[in-house]
């Protein structure tokens, strides 16, 4: 009788909890999202502890599809959206994909800084981005992702910016994440200039399930510094660094299943450091041309 009491008390405090955590975000629309950006009377939009689900009867132009294992999308609304507010979101998670049942933040013009933290499985397609662009995570969201995986098998925990320009520079550091919510770092096919304050651009994770930089073009000179550790797969490849300095840091090789570091252009001296090389990794060497200086020794002086 004991145990059995015991099992009921422990099966209603899960699911108080669960409630209680439930009812600590607030859940919008995307189209209720940006309506209330549009209507906010301040030059700064704030929110915090929100989910942004996708809702076909009023969401469609976030929609898109794609085929299977292409890269060719296909928008059904291509007209450029235009926001001017500073956009501060604090632990915000995205129902986005670009998967099957594709949505994402696409064909968008944010005009000022737009600053993530805490947030998850947004999507950024062919967005022009004249403010700088900084996503950062410093604490677990497993709360969030459960919440936001509830009925649903698409999320993808892939913080991505596809095809897009950033014309002050951009910072995504997912820092550490638990093993529930271990997030996938992804830019690919667009150009970054650098800011205006001089700041560098930086990807990084700890704990993360992937890295992505591929086939970006880099404007500018200035520091440009990539760095993992303990991440599965790394990918780092097509990309022209133009002027950049390149600081790249692969660390905790030991747990890597992939790395490829390979047909990026280098016109300056570039800093490597990793622990060591393993049977999966495929780095091109050629690509140095003589410019590949130690991270270590560099930094000693």
């Amino acid at each position: 009788m004991k145990q059995l009491l015991t099992l009921v008390l422990m099966a209603w405090l899960t699911s108080t909890v669960a409630v209680a955590q439930e009812n600590e975000y607030k859940t919008y629309s995307h189209n209720q999202f940006f309506q209330m950006i549009q209507s906010t009377p301040d030059t700064v939009f704030r929110l915090e502890n929100a989910i942004i689900r996708y809702e076909p009867s009023t969401d469609a132009r976030f929609g898109f599809t794609s085929q299977p294992g292409a890269q060719r999308r296909s928008f059904t609304n291509q007209d450029t959206l235009v926001v001017n507010k500073i956009l501060f979101l604090t632990n915000v998670h995205f129902d986005h994909s670009d998967r099957r049942q594709s949505r994402a933040l696409h064909h968008i013009r944010f005009k000022r800084d737009v600053i993530l933290r805490n947030s998850s499985s947004v999507v950024f397609i062919q967005c022009d981005f004249e403010g700088r662009l900084n996503i950062n995570s410093v604490e677990a969201m497993s709360t969030a992702i459960s919440l936001l995986n509830r009925n649903s098998r698409t999320v993808s925990l892939s913080t991505s910016v596809l095809e897009s320009r950033l014309k002050q520079g951009i910072s995504m550091d997912m820092g550490t994440t638990d093993e529930q919510t271990r997030s996938q770092i992804r830019i690919e096919d667009s150009e970054i200039w650098p800011s205006n304050g001089g700041r560098g651009t930086r990807f990084g994770g700890i704990a993360i399930s992937a890295l992505t930089v591929r086939n970006n073009y880099f404007h500018g000179d200035g520091r440009l510094i990539i760095a993992t550790d303990q991440t599965d797969d790394i990918n780092i490849s097509g990309n022209n660094f133009g002027q950049k300095t390149v600081e790249i840091r692969i660390l905790g090789t030991e747990e890597l299943n992939v790395t490829v570091l390979e047909d990026n252009e280098f016109n300056n001296p570039v800093l490597l450091d990793f622990d060591q090389l393993t049977v999966s990794s495929t780095f091109a060497w050629t690509q140095w041309s003589e410019r590949l200086l130690s991270s270590q020794g560099f930094n000693d002086y």
